[in-house]
């Protein structure tokens, strides 16, 4: 995620708006403010876990990797001095492993497959979430500037017409 750069601090002309409609806006910077923070937050969080997740899972498929390997190199050495002897009878066995090892290795890449789509899922669902509480927060505050723009209109047309 681009990093923002800090906001600075904007003097408005004391006589175009009031004390309160100041605070609201520098209220409404800090929350927002906030708001950055703690998403960002929430995101290094996730990025880490799945990065350790995904470490993890590299590690122990590089272990099974070479489990696997070093048992195929046995294999493939007896296979070797006996291949006149039990060539049919190895050539099945060794098919019915490989299928069997395919069929694991599919299986763990399907739930590798499934757990990350989760995790993808739910850190969507969750950015989702406060980008809608965000938007929210941003209604809210466009709303209350509305409301005191209007107010203010009715207080100098009421000054005016007295």
């Amino acid at each position: 995620m681009a990093e923002e750069a800090p906001k600075e601090a904007v003097e408005y002309p004391r006589r175009l708006f009031s004390e309160e409609f100041l605070f609201l806006v520098e209220r409404i910077d800090r929350v927002e403010d906030r708001l950055n923070r703690r998403i960002d937050t929430v995101e290094e969080k996730l990025t880490a876990r799945i990065n350790e997740v995904e470490s993890k899972l590299t590690a122990r498929i590089d272990a099974v990797e070479r489990e696997l390997s070093a048992r195929i190199n046995e294999v493939e050495s007896k296979l070797t001095a006996r291949i006149d002897a039990v060539e049919r009878e190895l050539s099945a066995r060794i098919n019915e492993v490989e299928s069997k090892l395919t069929a694991r290795i599919d299986a763990v890449e399907g739930k590798l497959a499934a757990r990350i789509d989760a995790v993808e899922g739910k850190l969507g669902g969750r950015m989702d979430t406060l980008e809608e509480r965000l938007n929210s927060l941003r209604f809210w505050a466009i709303g209350a500037v509305i409301s005191i723009l209007v107010g203010f209109i009715g207080t100098i047309v009421t000054l005016a017409v007295k």
